[in-house]
């Protein structure tokens, strides 16, 4: 009769280092995967609110909505004038924040995305002195003019910054986005 014969120490702890090593390999590309996943689900939550946003151009004239970016205003704690103007035609909370947005900034001004035309729109009344509607309506033309020079929404800070150099995701006039990486380049885009 044969005996069956076992695995000895050494050939275990062989296996296990061999095993250990494999997963510390392993380790970088499933947190660079976790870390991409992120960023696509940021660029989605993009595009939903620039597709919410050309319903909204539709509904008002094709205007933009004139509202200072990333702001609560009259003391309202619950939700931004962004999230307000922009609630009939972007379902659901989740939408609002990007997933990487380990700073806070969603739970403390109710976005993670930035308003690039309210900006443009906050300057132009506060140097110009013109009313909130007509400064809306020379912003839209502007981006009507050069849709592809300025990103419509970004990212409020660089999230994403092992993945690229600034680490933003924006979305454009035509509902597209892409990250912002050159920004010596007119275009801004890749």
């Amino acid at each position: 009769m044969r005996h069956a014969r076992g695995f000895t120490l050494l050939e275990l702890l062989v296996v296990m280092g061999l095993i250990s090593l494999l997963i510390a390999m392993l380790m970088p590309s499933l947190s660079w995967a976790r870390k991409s996943a992120r960023r696509t689900a940021c660029a989605s939550n993009l595009h939903q609110i620039a597709i919410g946003l050309t319903n909204y151009l539709g509904d008002s004239d094709g205007i933009l909505p004139y509202f200072i970016p990333l702001s609560k205003q009259n003391g309202e704690e619950d939700q931004s004038d962004m999230l307000k103007a922009l609630r009939r035609y972007i379902d659901g909370d989740p939408v609002w924040t990007c997933p990487d947005d380990n700073t806070g900034v969603a739970e403390q001004l109710g976005s993670s995305y930035d308003y690039w035309p309210g900006w443009i729109m906050w300057a132009r009344e506060l140097f110009k002195g013109d009313s909130p509607r007509s400064v809306a309506r020379v912003v839209t033309k502007f981006y009507e003019f050069s849709p592809e020079r300025y990103p419509v929404m970004a990212d409020a800070e660089g999230w994403h910054v092992p993945l690229d150099e600034t680490g933003k995701n924006a979305s454009w006039w035509d509902g597209s986005v892409s990250s912002l990486r050159d920004w010596t380049n007119p275009r801004w885009r890749q």
